[in-house]
């Protein structure tokens, strides 16, 4: 992610970050045209091998979307890193799948509006919010409103809370990760589930039939159950 300065002003703060593409949440590699400074291609899907469990691995090619009515076949030639067995299938020990866009088309400038309204949500006074993105509020507002410390801290809060339940959620889905760094975040996770395993249950005992003989439905003068209070 990189920021750059607005075109107009000139200034750090009023930047914006320069769009890039998420291809794990998109699940396309986009066009590319001449203008690019690379050799021109259309837009194709992010391939993973899923022999290693879910989400997969990205494969180190990919492969042109099929077209309905068109005979295909998977591109080969000098420097292209074959994916299939020469028969059209999957290479050896390979279980070729595509990654789905979890929002089709999203960017990095998108997230920044997901922030904003999460900030929104969690009542983040605006002030606070301009200064968590980078922007400025102009007018009178922008003069006498100021960023105080708590309210620096309510966004760490707040982010910190939807981060968990994020990881959490993903820990759901699947508690290991081929990408070393989600991996890593999703350990202590595994670690808190191996130990809940390990706890020892306490088994309820069932109170006898004599036991149960003993006792008096009714408490005293006012006629309360047993154990109703």
């Amino acid at each position: 992610m990189t920021k750059r300065p607005h075109p107009r002003s000139g200034d750090q703060k009023a930047g914006h970050v320069t769009p890039r593409r998420l291809h794990a949440c998109d699940g396309v590699y986009p066009a590319r045209g001449k203008d690019s400074g690379m050799l021109p291609r259309d837009a194709r899907p992010v391939m993973v091998d899923m022999a290693a469990g879910w989400p997969g691995r990205k494969a180190a090619a990919s492969w042109p979307y099929a077209v309905a009515g068109a005979e295909w076949a998977p591109p080969s030639g000098k420097g292209r890193v074959r994916l299939d067995d020469g028969e059209g299938g999957p290479g050896e020990g390979m279980e070729l799948a595509c990654w789905l866009p979890v929002v089709p088309g999203l960017t990095f400038h998108d997230l920044r509006h997901s922030q904003k309204v999460w900030l929104i949500e969690a009542g983040i006074p605006e002030i606070a919010q301009a200064e968590r993105l980078g922007h400025r509020i102009g007018g009178v507002r922008g003069i006498y409103s100021h960023v105080s410390e708590p309210m620096r801290v309510e966004i760490l809060v707040v982010l910190q809370r939807l981060w968990d339940e994020a990881l959490a959620a993903r820990f759901a889905m699947c508690p290991t990760s081929p990408v070393s760094v989600v991996d890593q975040l999703l350990e202590p996770l595994r670690v808190r589930a191996a130990k809940a395993l390990e706890e020892p249950v306490v088994p309820t005992v069932s109170p006898s039939l004599e036991t149960i003989s003993t006792i008096s439905p009714l408490q005293g003068s006012g006629g309360g159950v047993v154990g109703a209070s």
